[in-house]
Order: structure tokens, then sequence, then C-alpha cells
């Protein structure tokens, strides 16, 4: 679920997140720290890698290329592996991703009244500190801001009163001020996102994909707004989510062999990591924005699936082969 909220947010804004002639490679990892038999289901890739000229940005995750382009609004993807393409409006991108364009308030209307009523009472509380601590990423001399995320979800649980509790914790690294100064493409990154006064912001991505879920857009928008604050350049992230007293939880409901699985009480049930690997003002040639000589044009439908399985690691089936006259 967490891949499919937030990757393809990530997708779009890694497109449209930069200025002029920049490269940026973000190593990614996700890790779930339970002891379950057998391997753990990983992504299937471990970077993003970003380019951008201009008005055009070009953003990759695992097998899927996006293309963008601010001055047209649109958003082209690629897949290599079939060799197709599709375009479309980046406003009609993330209502895809959130069904919101029928499928999400058509989820909503169906969903029982006793799931609405709990979906409005979540209380979801969010805060941003600047820690003190610093480090040198790549070079740039940061800082560190620590965002924390409590959510209460009202559901049923044995020996629980308040029901479901979830936190997520994340220290996001961002570059001291007088770096932008000092680091040609930081003063891109920053520029940038200025002009683009919040065409592709996260922020709003995740209001509209959830606009059809009482509360959660607003929610989820709060979460990166004090994600922002203090800028928008990211060095790097860690983020833990944890369920205080699951495991108190589980003996309660006689599941105790299930508690064996759980990482050790204060260690995140799922930790994800975003480093900055490179960040560069070299020249990005033109044809890198291009769609490659050979790609057939696809419904973006089809496009959106092999998304789709990139984010979460599902098998796809090839497209089947053009049919030749």
């Amino acid at each position: 679920m967490l891949r499919r909220i937030f990757l393809p947010v990530l997708l779009l804004a890694g497109c449209t997140s930069l200025y002029a002639d920049v490269t940026m490679r973000m190593g990614l990892d996700l890790k779930f720290n339970l002891a379950l038999p057998g391997a753990l289901p990983q992504l299937p890739f471990n970077e993003m890698l970003t380019q951008v000229k201009g008005d055009r940005g070009y953003a990759v995750i695992g097998p899927i290329v996006a293309v963008t382009d601010l001055s047209t609004g649109k958003i082209t993807l690629l897949d290599a592996k079939t060799k197709r393409y599709a375009a479309i409006a980046i406003a009609d991108y993330i209502s895809k991703i959130a069904g919101s364009s029928g499928q999400g308030a058509q989820a909503m209307q169906n969903m029982p009244e006793e799931a609405k009523q709990m979906l409005a009472k979540i209380k979801f509380d969010a805060e941003s500190r600047d820690t003190g601590r610093t480090s040198r990423i790549q070079g740039i001399d940061a800082y560190e801001r620590e965002v924390l995320v409590h959510i209460s979800i009202p559901v049923p649980l044995p020996g629980v009163e308040n029901g479901l509790l979830v936190n997520l914790k994340m220290q996001v690294w961002k570059p001291k001020p007088s770096e932008f100064d000092r680091v040609p493409a930081l003063r891109e990154l920053a520029a940038y996102n200025d002009r683009n006064k919040g065409f592709g912001d996260p922020s709003a991505a995740l209001r509209q994909m959830f606009g059809a879920m009482p509360g959660m857009g607003d929610h989820l928008g709060q979460m990166v707004d004090e994600m922002q604050k203090g800028g928008k350049v990211m060095l790097g992230m860690h983020m833990g989510i944890y369920v205080p007293g699951l495991g108190a939880m589980l003996d309660k409901a006689g599941k105790g062999d299930a508690k064996a699985l759980l990482p050790p009480e204060g260690e995140p049930l799922l930790s994800v990591n975003l480093d900055l690997k490179e960040l560069s003002s070299a020249t990005v040639p033109a044809e890198v924005f291009s769609i490659p000589a050979g790609y057939k044009e696809a419904p973006v439908e089809d496009l959106m699936k092999g998304l789709t399985s990139a984010l979460t690691g599902a098998k796809e089936k090839d497209a089947p082969a053009p049919q030749t006259k």
C-alpha cells in the first residue's frame, strides 16, 4: 500500500523539482523488519534518477521512465521492456493513480457507512523541528529536520480503548542556506521550485489523490507540508513506521506466535531510506527527453499497469507482440 501511494508521487516530483541542467541520483531502500520465513518482498530497484533541462524533466524508477514538459503540462511514460509510450496531462496522471477519475469516488460510495464514519474519526497530528544535527552529504553541508506523525485509527481491538496507533518518524536532511550560493545545482533546484509554485507539488497531489476519503487528503498533505518546511530541496531522508503496543495487542488476542514475528518494541515495522548519491549541473543531452525510435504508442492505462507492477514488484505479463500485416 505504501508503495502504491507514495512512489508514483515521487516519480512526478522527481520530474518536476529541478530547473536548467541538473542530474540527481538518489539511493532508495525499503525494508520490512519482520521475522517472516523466507525472503521478504523487496523493491525491484534501488535508486531514482532525475535529469532536467529547462522545462523538461526525466525521471526513472525501476523500468519505468517518465518525461515531463512543464510548458505543455504533459507527462510521457516510457516502458523500455515493451518499447511502448503514452502521453497524458499531469493532472490526469494523478487522477489515474488515485482512481479519482471514477474508481476512487465509486469505492467511497460503496463503502459501508461504519467504515466511512471510522475514516472520518481518524486523528492525525504532524509536527516538525530542527534537531540541531548536521552532516556533510556528497560535499554539501546539511542539517536535519525531524518530522513526527501520529495517527489514531478507531478500529476495535482486544484490550485497546483508543484503537490502533501508528507513528511515523522521519529525519529529513536539507542543505544549509549558505550552500545555495556555493553549489550551482542547489540554486537551480531552489529556483525551479520557486518558479513552479506548486506545479506537481506532492502535497497538492496527495490532497487530490485522497480527496474522496474523509480527511485523508488533508492529513497526508499536512505531512508533506511539514517535510517541506525549511525548503523543498532534500538531500536524504530516513523514515520509520511504528505501531506501539502491537505485541501486547497480539498477546491479548491470543496471537502470541504472531508476536514473535515482530521487531523488538521501539523498532520500526518498516523503514525507508533515501540517500543522495549524485548531484551535478553538467549538461544533459537534449535527446534524453525524446521518445526513442521504435517505440509504439499505447493506451495510458496499459503503461500505468506497468508502473504499478514496477512499484510493487508484481509480475506483469508481457504485452502481446504487435501484429504485422
